[in-house]
């Protein structure tokens, strides 16, 4: 085994040669195992890999640090590890000679995470031992040996990763279950499906139902008035119908890739029942035209007054002729029971939002005003967005030092260290958590600072909207509607519109527009 280089004068291995130097050197050992033993029996992994490196570092004259840098239940493919990022803490911080692990791939499994800790240790003038690999990372042959062992490391895991999904392929392919959200209908048992009696019931419902109306509208209303709910208590929505009349497992199969198989569990529903609903399915289905962008004029803008949902752009055909409307989300997922929404024509609310613009640009003190919600509007954003910038600061300060001290506690005591071991993976994944949050945050706030209002373009648009409007497109008056009214609301119940200019602006209501 040849030793390695370590700089500023200190002691430097190679070829099996040992040298005696008046400093002793600090040998960090980290060991890995990629599965955890759950009842806590089985530590030989971590500490076969101890044994073999303390012994190893005796026999080089070297001191092994008293700390326990050991993780289980960790993949080498990431570096999201707590004893791993400890030993990295200590390796910057200057408390650390040497790190020494049993073979290469305990250290990391993936290529570039493997480059870019050779040139942190590199940095910080720290060694690195495999001692159960010979290598000399003070030669560029040892570096480039190194490296490929490292690729030989990164290849092994991503071969384990491909026959995992090939197995679970070859599992489906033989009817047998493979994981994933429950199916209504059923219960697992030793990860197999076994059948729910009383969920059962509503599936056969839902099946027979939607064949007899051949509407999934209906359907919905049904199974909902039935009281009927989701494992969740929630009313079933049109998504979650879908997915139910679609999935060939409470016929009793099961989905492989492109393939439909007998599945090994029992089937809920007749196949041909089953097949009688696959066959109105592909009948109701419209033929897909090229998306494009939508040309509705409150499309995004309209709300119901009624429940709060997004009423979406949508039509129907008659013959020759094809009639717009707006139809409350609510409704439209669940059910008219679920709000009275419903739909509405386009054309007459469309027609007040227009006319309340073309108002707008008559008066020239409401023009003047809006600018100003505008302004104000963009300096409330920015400060919220500031405010945010902030907010995820402070919790993220908090983590790292909630996580330091973990840290500290596995470093100053040994005893639950378990435990410790779990705090710290929950820590590590807020954090995660936190730093996505935060770059969408630091994004938001800077594109804020970038905005300008430009008065003289909205007073342009606003006041020239007369003759503007009508030689614009559809998609382009959907665009500038969009530019000049933050929401429109209607309200079933009082057939009122609400309409809001601005953010912030003038809330302006009108009433029976049908």
């Amino acid at each position: 085994m040849s030793a390695i280089r370590t700089g500023n004068g200190k002691v430097r291995l190679g070829n099996g040669t040992r040298v005696t130097e008046a400093k002793t050197l600090r040998v960090a050992i980290y060991c890995r195992k990629s599965v955890a033993d759950r009842n806590g029996t089985d530590f030989g992994s971590i500490m076969a890999q101890r044994e073999a490196v303390e012994s190893y570092a005796r026999s080089q004259g070297w001191t092994a640090l008293p700390y326990d840098y050991s993780d289980e239940g960790f993949s080498g493919g990431t570096t999201r590890r707590p004893a791993f990022e400890r030993l990295l803490e200590d390796v910057q911080a200057g408390r650390v000679d040497v790190v020494a692990v049993h073979r290469i791939d305990r250290l990391s499994r993936s290529l570039a995470d493997f480059t870019a800790l050779m040139k942190l240790f590199d940095d910080h003038d720290v060694a690195f031992v495999a001692t159960a690999q010979s290598f000399d990372t003070s030669t560029s042959m040892g570096r480039f040996t190194l490296n490929i062992m490292a690729s030989f490391g990164q290849l092994e895991r991503e071969m384990i990763s491909e026959r995992t999904r090939d197995k679970m392929a070859a599992t489906r392919r033989k009817g047998r279950w493979t994981g994933g959200a429950r199916p209504l209908g059923y219960d697992l048992r030793d990860k197999k499906l076994v059948v729910n009696k009383t969920e059962a019931g509503v599936v056969i419902l839902a099946f027979e139902t939607f064949v007899a109306t051949e509407s999934i509208v209906r359907t919905l209303e049904a199974l909902n008035a039935g009281g009927h709910r989701t494992r969740r208590g929630k009313p079933i929505s049109r998504a979650v119908l879908a997915t139910l009349l679609r999935s060939p497992i409470p016929a009793g199969r099961m989905r492989a890739g492109d393939e439909i198989v007998e599945g090994e569990h029992e089937g809920i529903v007749d196949p041909d029942l089953w097949q009688r609903a696959q066959e109105v399915l592909d009948g109701n289905k419209r033929p897909q035209r090229e998306k494009r962008p939508s040309e509705a004029l409150l499309a995004g803008l309209l709300r119901c007054g009624k429940c709060g949902a997004a009423m979406s752009p949508s039509h129907a055909t008659k013959g020759n002729l094809r009639y717009h409307y707006y139809k409350c989300g609510s409704s439209d997922r669940h059910g008219s029971g679920a709000c009275p929404g419903g739909r509405i024509p386009a054309a007459p609310i469309e027609s007040i939002v227009v006319d309340r613009i073309k108002a707008i640009g008559q008066d020239p003190d409401l023009v003047a005003a809006t600018v100003a919600a505008a302004h104000r509007q963009l300096a409330r954003e920015r400060a919220e967005a500031d405010r945010r910038v902030a907010d995820v600061l402070a919790r993220r300060e908090d983590l790292v030092a909630r996580r330091r001290t973990a840290l500290e506690t596995l470093t100053t005591n040994r005893r639950d260290q378990r435990a410790t071991h779990e705090a710290l993976g929950v820590l590590t994944a807020e954090l995660e958590g936190v730093d996505a949050e935060l770059r969408d945050a630091q994004a938001k706030a800077s594109a804020l600072a970038a905005v300008q209002v430009r008065e003289d373009e909205i007073r342009s648009v606003v006041a020239s909207f007369s003759e503007v409007w009508a030689t614009l497109f559809p998609r382009e008056r959907a665009r500038l509607v969009g530019r000049l009214v933050e929401a429109v609301t209607y309200d079933p119940t009082t057939d009122e519109v609400e309409i809001r200019f601005m953010p912030e602006g003038f809330r302006l209501i009108e009433g029976g527009q049908s």
